[in-house]
């Protein structure tokens, strides 16, 4: 009896080592690894990156990365320079078996402006859909020296610029519909002006066909998702027919939204409010409303609005310049973001894409046949009140003898 109780005892000792060593812990043989993802934004720019971790371990590669099978231990990656981005701080992260680590890294555009077209011929208004941008050249029809009046595109991703019409009916405000047709808009003499022109141009054939006759010197357009256009015109009159509102591109049923506005230049439209400026102050307010709110008193010379920001192009003369700001919807926050454009005469938010862009009609020395198209980039995180980027200035442009600036010049100077 003693030999099968020791025996007995001896088994049950045997099963309970055996059972310790069936735990849920790895055996000696199983490696204790891990995955780590290297995920630098935006992909566009495949930003270089390296890796440090233990027993001497390194990497350096670009783009996006996922190691797997990595050491357990504690890692450093650092972001590589991209030109043109401000790359983030070095980042740390532990790795610990059969779990997995990120490393991201978000690039941000150095705040910079940048040319994409020179030589232009006084280039006046814009508009951006899909990869294109679509610009009118007018010195031929707004200054006294002549040149081109074109209706352009400009590939934003192959950078080539072409001609859809040479010399179009209208030439001073342009939109582009959700159907992809191209509408353009003139005014037809000078202030007090009651007569302005639209038309509509197909961009695969470059035909140009008479829309409207307006009752204002046309001077900007705005399309919303809907597809409505609204017209915003320049007049002395106290009951001039100042905006139109076009509902869903009907152009034979227009609706008047507000008179006697005076002698407006630029607009623009954020769902149902509405932007606009008469040289001396931007305004806004809801359409359909008659309250309105006076955001700034400045020279605006163009407007566009993005989901958080208002911004507008404004002329200064003294000494004559013009200068990019931005300010945020609720009024608050003005800052000016570029000082030393010649004469800015559109500025382009473009939603899709988060793209700011800028024309510069050029300057009298010049005989307006040296305007350029700019991309301003980097500014989503440029601080409110930080100092405006100041471009390298030659002869600045008087207002005098520009087309949609002429307006400009007679406010000045009191002309009629």
């Amino acid at each position: 009896m003693r030999v099968n109780f020791l025996f007995l005892c001896g088994l049950l000792i045997l099963i309970a080592v055996t059972t310790i060593g069936c735990g849920d812990g790895p055996g000696p043989d199983v490696p204790m690894v891990g995955t780590i993802t290297i995920n630098p934004e935006p992909n566009s720019i495949d930003a270089p990156w390296e890796l440090v971790g233990p027993n001497g371990f390194t990497r350096s590669a670009s783009g996006d990365t996922t190691l797997v099978d990595m050491a357990v231990g504690n890692y450093m990656l650092t972001w590589g320079v991209v030109a043109g981005w401000d790359k983030p701080t070095a980042v740390a992260g532990s790795v610990v078996a059969d779990s997995a680590i990120q490393f991201l890294g978000r690039y941000a555009r150095v705040f910079a402006v940048e040319t994409l077209l020179e030589n232009l011929e006084h280039p006046s208004s814009m508009w951006v859909k899909g990869d294109k941008l679509y610009f009118t050249e007018t010195a031929g029809r707004n200054t006294s020296y002549g040149g081109k009046v074109q209706l352009n595109r400009f590939g934003l991703t192959t950078g080539t610029k072409d001609l859809i019409v040479d010399n179009p009916e209208n030439s001073d405000a342009v939109v582009v519909a959700s159907n992809g047709l191209i509408y353009l808009a003139s005014y037809q003499n000078t202030i007090p002006g009651e007569i302005g022109t639209v038309s509509v141009v197909n961009p695969e054939t470059g035909v140009e066909s008479h829309l409207a006759d307006v009752e204002i010197a046309a001077s900007d357009m705005a399309i919303n998702s809907n597809d409505d256009i609204v017209l915003f015109g320049s007049s002395d009159l106290p009951d001039a027919k100042s905006l139109y509102l076009f509902p869903a591109l009907d152009f034979q049923n227009p609706v008047i939204l507000r008179t006697g506005l005076g002698r407006g230049f630029c607009a623009g439209l954020d769902g149902d409010m509405f932007y606009h400026a008469d040289f001396t102050a931007l305004y806004r307010f809801i359409v359909g409303q008659a309250d309105e709110t006076l955001l700034t008193r400045s020279y605006v010379t163009s407007t566009t609005i993005s989901e958080t920001h208002v911004f507008t192009t404004v002329a200064e003369f003294e000494p004559n310049r013009g200068s990019l700001f931005r300010i945020a919807k609720d009024g608050s926050g003005l800052t000016q973001l570029v000082d030393g454009f010649s004469m800015p005469l559109a500025v382009r938010y473009d939603s899709a894409s988060g793209r700011l862009f800028l024309l510069d009609a050029g300057t009298e020395a010049g005989s307006y046949k040296d305007g350029k198209l700019f991309e301003v980039v980097g500014f989503e995180s440029r601080a409110d009140g930080s100092p405006p980027l100041s471009l390298a200035r030659g002869e600045k442009s008087p207002a005098c003898g520009v087309g949609r600036g002429s307006l400009l010049y007679r406010l000045v100077s009191g002309e009629s």
